[in-house]
């Protein structure tokens, strides 16, 4: 790839994403633009009056807008009221009612995590007066809950005067499945940490299905920013893909504009894309529910028998319906295929050298550098007895340089406080399409209408 073709490659991206959200086309190309580039969803280029963020808002797209958002998680910048280039919100752009109330509820979450974070309780109480609902609940690209500023600040006083008239969550995690328990902790809030023990046991946020309790997904890249994963995980997502429901004609050689995409979204990105938020696996059945987000499809399916509420931020979902997530699945399958390619061919290995010790065997010295015998005798051709070594003498060493190595740890999530009525039964109706799950909840989900505040 020349130095140039990134850059081109990138701006043409952008431009293609700004026209299909203005037309009102084409939206899996818009979503794959925002995975690749979050940031991209309020950037409003030189000639322009307005981002994408506000052609989906304009068009009334609440699922779309809810799926973008989902992508908002590690963008630190964004703002769900970023303005135009004349000054007008999203607030003053949306038309329909369901993009109303949906951008209203995500501004009062906003308002009532910014008094949080300011300590002005006086303000925070008010709103949550107003919309008692959203107590638990945050937008997707907030990092803490309220629980979790109360903690931080450890002020009981006001804890205890919300959690007695609208019942705090205390499972809820952020981060590295911290609970309010531990940033209290880590914050030196005695007085909170105390308060917590006393309250009765929370609800323990289980995995879904027979998931270990940790689980490590390790990506690594080579030179080209080509992924390779680990023989594990090659393994288990060869066996499943015959299972995914995409063609068998996606190779690495003829879609080059998907691999250029997934040579150019940042490892954080990437591993937030391609693995489950329930259990943290790498998904094998990638499906999209009603909050944005993607899943592992049997894990939300038994979500979904104990819960109406995301996993991922609380919300109450506004219907069980799943549909495959073909852009993930067709980045997974061009990730396992190009990852077995490139571990499958002789490689040439990035070679350093090593001087022999007395005692140093090539076994030894393979053993110590995590290499086998075979790719040290390959490094070093020339060594006809193996055991033979002279203190002194220089040999290669075949390293291959891993630029990423993560692990990636499980994110607990907690059922809410108003479970699923537990004898209604799940019935699923599968097409080509999608799969939809249809609790005896969702009907009444369905029918209630929607208050604008």
């Amino acid at each position: 790839m020349s130095q140039h073709s990134q850059p081109e490659n990138e701006s043409f991206r952008l431009a293609a994403a700004i026209l299909n959200a203005r037309e009102n086309i084409d939206f899996e190309n818009v979503y794959q633009a925002i995975l690749l580039r979050p940031e991209w969803l309020t950037l409003i280029p030189p000639g322009h009056r307005w981002a994408i963020l506000h052609q989906i808002v304009y068009h009334g797209k609440v699922d779309q807008l809810d799926r973008l958002l989902a992508l908002e998680g590690n963008n630190a910048k964004f703002r769900i009221l970023s303005p135009t280039n004349d000054g007008q919100t999203v607030l003053d752009i949306a038309e329909a009612r369901p993009m109303l109330e949906r951008i209203n509820r995500l501004k009062k979450m906003d308002e009532m995590l910014n008094y949080a974070k300011e300590t002005n309780w006086t303000k925070c109480k008010e709103l949550i007066q107003e919309r008692p609902e959203i107590i638990n609940e945050k937008p997707p690209y907030r990092y803490f809950y309220l629980i979790h500023h109360l903690a931080y600040t450890g002020d009981t006083k006001i804890f205890d005067d919300l959690h007695k008239k609208y019942h705090f969550d205390l499972s809820l995690v952020v981060g590295n499945n911290k609970t309010a328990y531990d940033i209290a902790s880590e914050n030196e809030r005695e007085d909170f940490v105390n308060y917590l023990s006393k309250l009765q046991t929370p609800v323990t946020r289980n995995e879904v299905g027979n998931h270990p309790s940790s689980s490590d997904v390790e990506i690594v890249r080579n030179p080209d920013g080509d992924v390779l994963l680990s023989k594990n995980d090659t393994s288990t997502l060869t066996t499943s893909l015959s299972q995914l429901n995409i063609g068998n004609n996606i190779t690495c050689e003829n879609d080059t504009n998907l691999y250029d995409y997934i040579r150019g979204i940042s490892d954080q990105d990437l591993l937030h894309a391609i693995t489950d938020p329930i259990s943290k696996k790498i998904l094998q059945d990638p499906v999209l529910a009603s909050d944005g987000y993607t899943y592992e499809r049997k894990n939300i399916m038994i979500w979904f028998e104990k819960s109406k509420n995301s996993p991922v931020n609380g919300t109450e979902l506004k219907d069980f319906e799943l549909k495959p997530n073909k852009i993930i699945e067709e980045m997974i399958k061009a990730i396992v295929l190009r990852s077995n390619k490139i571990q499958s061919s002789p490689a040439v290995p990035l070679a350093t050298y090593y001087k022999i010790q007395q005692g140093d065997t090539l076994s030894k010295i393979a053993n110590a550098n995590h290499i086998t015998l075979d790719e040290m005798k390959a490094a070093n051709p020339e060594l006809k007895n193996d055991d033979f070594l002279q203190i002194g003498q220089n040999i290669k060493l075949p390293i291959v340089q891993k630029l990423i190595d993560k692990t990636v740890t499980p994110l607990p999530v907690s059922y809410d406080t108003k479970p699923v009525n537990p004898h209604s039964i799940l019935t699923t109706a599968t097409t080509i399409e999608d799969q939809k799950l249809i609790p005896e909840t969702a009907k009444s989900i369905k029918n209630e209408s929607i208050s604008i505040f």
